[in-house]
């Protein structure tokens, strides 16, 4: 499947944010590349994002939405096999220069930088994923919906998990700060 220009844009933005993704955001978007791989697909969709965000217990997004409890269900609901994967089992090398994300998956992760931006985060969490998932309609918004969690319920249990949970990454100073300044400058 050929991607477009736009699909392209997005992952150069992406890549270039990729040093915001927290550790278990970069191993949610490992599996749903781990997905991919399984199904001998070219492509990441959100159901495969969604799979990587149910795959590990204990991420904010788990402790948001109860994600890992649901997740054959979400599977199913997505159009997933009902079976997770078992583990890696293709060759990611070769793979990884063939699989990029389809448009709703660069629009979801360009949706969860600016969930992060909202908080006033430097880091982009596995919260911050699923809330992007959430803010426009596609598969994985649709089964989320069905284990009745909305983007305004994410939103507020995002806030309520950062005050219980404070996050292990912390970026340099300098740098945050620099980033921070230039967001405020912009608005």
């Amino acid at each position: 499947m050929p991607r477009t220009n736009a699909v392209e844009l997005a992952e150069k933005k992406t890549d270039s944010e990729s040093e915001r993704y927290t550790e278990a955001a970069q191993r949610a978007i490992f599996y749903a590349f781990c997905e991919v791989v399984d199904r001998n697909a070219d492509v990441i969709t959100v159901a495969d994002l969604l799979a990587g965000l149910c795959r590990e217990e204990g991420t904010r997004a788990d402790r948001v939405s109860s994600l890992k409890e649901h997740a054959l269900y979400l599977r199913w609901l997505s159009g997933l096999s009902a079976l997770p994967m078992q583990g890696p089992g293709g060759d990611y090398e070769e793979c990884a220069e063939q699989t990029g994300f389809n448009a709703e998956v660069a629009r979801a992760l360009s949706f969860a930088v600016k969930e992060a931006n909202r908080d006033w985060e430097y880091w982009v969490d596995t919260d911050h994923l699923l809330r992007g998932l959430l803010r426009f309609p596609n598969r994985a918004h649709f089964a989320v919906l069905k284990i009745e969690v909305n983007l305004k319920l994410a939103r507020a249990g995002s806030r309520r998990d950062r005050k219980e949970f404070r996050s292990a990454e912390v970026p340099m100073k300098k740098k945050t700060m620099s980033y921070m300044l230039r967001k405020r400058i912009a608005l």
